[in-house]
């Protein structure tokens, strides 16, 4: 084999790993994890208090956008009903639309924050009342304990803090 073909075999087997390297990555981020939103609540809190978290704040809060970005795009893509806003499906629809545009077109991490926030609020009401769907794959369970992060305490026992909290007020229903 000459140094050409080995090259040229070396090379094809690096991009090969580079692609499938980038689609893992892509698949990773098509769902949000628990875990996104606790660190871009918690380091949010922190950087309102102290300017040296900003820089963990800006990196959870940009992962949080680009997750909902291809999230929301996928949505609109495939699961938008074209119903009349005036029908609960239809106000969904435009909702969804309007965050994605909102999404794309801020960068400012304190504001992402507020729509995204905005967004969770929305969502969670939708499961409270009952409609019938699950976004993001989270329970309405699992929203409220966003309400439940303690910034005195070290960011991986969040979900513990949580779990614990959430168990107290649902084990006395």
């Amino acid at each position: 084999m000459s140094t050409m073909e080995q090259f040229n075999k070396i090379k094809s087997k690096n991009q090969e790993r580079e692609r499938e390297s980038m689609e893992e990555k892509e698949s990773e981020t098509r769902t949000i994890e628990y875990v996104d939103l606790v660190k871009m609540y918690y380091y949010g809190t922190l950087a309102s208090q102290n300017p040296f978290y900003e820089r963990h704040f800006d990196k959870a809060t940009q992962k949080v956008k680009t997750i909902l970005l291809k999230y929301t795009k996928d949505y609109i893509e495939h699961c938008a009903t074209n119903q009349p806003i005036e029908t609960p499906e239809g106000a969904l629809d435009s909702y969804i639309e309007s965050f994605n545009r909102d999404l794309e077109n801020e960068n400012n991490s304190k504001k992402l924050l507020q729509i995204i926030n905005a967004f969770i609020m929305y969502v969670h009401e939708r499961l409270r009342i009952n409609l019938g769907e699950e976004f993001l794959g989270f329970s309405d369970e699992a929203f409220e304990g966003l309400n439940y992060i303690d910034t005195t305490r070290p960011l991986d026992e969040q979900e513990w803090i949580i779990h614990n909290k959430l168990l107290e007020l649902y084990d006395d229903d």
